[in-house]
């Protein structure tokens, strides 16, 4: 039986921003993210991470799709780095 090393390095690729929203009527919080789902799950994890981050339900934060207007100059979404760049 042989071994190999192998390694996978990571980085923080780009510019990945973020928009986020707090809207004082009803307490929900939209976040605009610099990726793009491509079935990876980025979305759920970044409501998540909003949700952790204001210490709210997960249900009272949407996600809404990558805009150039709102999130300019992001990085491609490519990679298993993507949803950490954009909760970075």
């Amino acid at each position: 039986m042989k071994l190999n090393n192998m390694a996978f390095p990571t980085a923080y690729l780009g510019n990945y921003g973020a928009l986020v929203s707090v809207y004082h009527g009803d307490g929900s919080v939209v976040v605009n993210i610099g990726g793009i789902e491509i079935g990876q799950g980025i979305f759920t994890k970044m409501a998540q991470v909003a949700a952790a981050q204001f210490d709210i339900p997960v249900e009272t934060v949407s996600i809404i799709p990558c805009l150039n207007f709102a999130t300019p100059n992001s990085f491609s979404t490519a990679s298993s780095i993507t949803s950490e760049c954009c909760a970075y």
